[in-house]
C-alpha cells in the first residue's frame, strides 16, 4: 500500500470538501480513501485512529445530503457489511451500531436508484459473496447476471460486465477457487 498516496487522496477530498461543501461526491471519495487507509494499516490501528467512525459520518453526512444518489446509498451499505464482515454481528452493531440488515438495505436502495448499473451491480454481488452465507448467492448470481445486460460502451463497464461474466461462470461451475 502507498500510505502518501492514501493521505493525498484524504487530503485532496478535503480540498473538494472545502471548495464546495454541498457536494457529496468530496465526502464519498474521502470515506473510500480513507477505507483503504483502514485496511492497510490493519483493524488495530484504524480503530485506534477512529478511521471507521470517520467513514461513517461522512457516509451518513453523504446520504443526508442526496438521499437519491445511489453511489452514497451503495458506499453507506458496503460500510456496514465490512464492518459486520470484520468484526462480526455482535461486535459491529456493539461497537459501530453496523449490522448486515442496514448494509443489504442500502444497497438495495442504490440498486433501486439506478437499477441497471453494471458497477453498482457487480459491488454488490461481490458484497453478497463476501458474506458467505449461501442464501445470498441467488441474489448475487441476479446482479452478476444485471450487471452483464449493461450494454454501455464504457471502458470501465465493459471491463466490469467481463469480470461479472467470469465471476458468474465461477458460481455457475461451483470454482470456489475462482470465487475467492
Amino acid at each position: 500500500f502507498c500510505e502518501p498516496c492514501l493521505r493525498r487522496a484524504i487530503a485532496k477530498a478535503d480540498q473538494a470538501i472545502a471548495r464546495d461543501p454541498q457536494r457529496v461526491e468530496g465526502y464519498l471519495q474521502k470515506s473510500i480513501a480513507i477505507g483503504f487507509r483502514g485496511r492497510a494499516i490493519g483493524v488495530s490501528q484504524a480503530r485506534a485512529e477512529g478511521l471507521a467512525d470517520e467513514a461513517l459520518a461522512l457516509l451518513e453526512r453523504a446520504v443526508a445530503m442526496a438521499p437519491a444518489n445511489a453511489w452514497a446509498q451503495a458506499s453507506l451499505g458496503a460500510w456496514h457489511l465490512e464492518i459486520v464482515q470484520h468484526a462480526g454481528p455482535v461486535l459491529a452493531n456493539l461497537m459501530y451500531g453496523a449490522s448486515r440488515e442496514q448494509g443489504l438495505q442500502h444497497y438495495r436502495t442504490a440498486l433501486t436508484l439506478d437499477p441497471h448499473s453494471a458497477l453498482l451491480q457487480m459491488n454488490y454481488a461481490l458484497a453478497l459473496l463476501a458474506m458467505e452465507d449461501e442464501d445470498v448467492v441467488p441474489e448475487a448470481r441476479r446482479a452478476l447476471e444485471v450487471a452483464i445486460a449493461d450494454d454501455s460502451p464504457d471502458h470501465l463497464v465493459r471491463y466490469t460486465r467481463n469480470q461479472a461474466q467470469q465471476l458468474l461462470q465461477a458460481l455457475n461451475s461451483q470454482d470456489s477457487r475462482a470465487v475467492s
